[in-house]
């Protein structure tokens, strides 16, 4: 079990995913919604069954397949999974461009690899963790994500990259108790 999760992968089994499947779809779901067909090596399966289980999230439409740049990629676009995961507001669900893509995929990578570490993956997380920090009064995290939030939503094409709740945290033990 991964300890971050806090048991969201138990909430996917109404979409008939368990265990280590679960765990995958909750880690891609919530740290960038794509990733590539190198789950094969982290579920302990072959090539042909991760085949099988994409075109099974695909067929189901929890999942797209899409091509970033030169890479296949399988995008989790199911807005249940994200309800279930209690991240409904993630747009990492949406079609994007192939630089944020990329991003995304690169970030899941050192996420998986780093399964460990104390992840915030969603934003009342990252802003419990700050204001642990009592960061608050420094600048009010808070009203400057709200604020950021405004102004995305002010704009015709909003740019993902500049969501600063979108970045992937972890805690370290190197700051204070509950601190980032």
């Amino acid at each position: 079990m991964i300890d971050h999760l806090k048991g969201r992968d138990k909430a996917l089994e109404p979409f008939g995913l368990t265990g280590r499947r679960a765990e995958w779809i909750a880690l891609a779901s919530l740290h960038g919604g794509v990733f590539t067909r190198s789950l094969s090596a982290w579920l302990g399966i072959d090539r042909f069954k991760t085949f099988r289980f994409v075109q099974a999230l695909t067929r189901r439409r929890l999942a797209a397949e899409e091509m970033v740049g030169d890479l296949k990629a399988c995008r989790i676009c199911a807005r249940g999974i994200y309800r279930a995961l209690g991240a409904e507001g993630f747009r990492t669900r949406r079609i994007t461009s192939t630089g944020v893509a990329m991003r995304r995929l690169l970030s899941f990578d050192y996420v998986i690899e780093h399964t460990g570490l104390p992840w915030l993956p969603t934003e009342a997380e990252k802003v419990a963790a700050f204001e642990a920090l009592d960061i608050g009064r420094y600048g009010r995290l808070r009203d400057c994500l709200t604020r950021l939030a405004e102004l995305r939503a002010a704009l015709p094409t909003a740019p993902s990259e500049a969501m600063i709740d979108r970045f992937t945290v972890w805690r370290s033990s190197r700051f204070s108790e509950g601190g980032i």
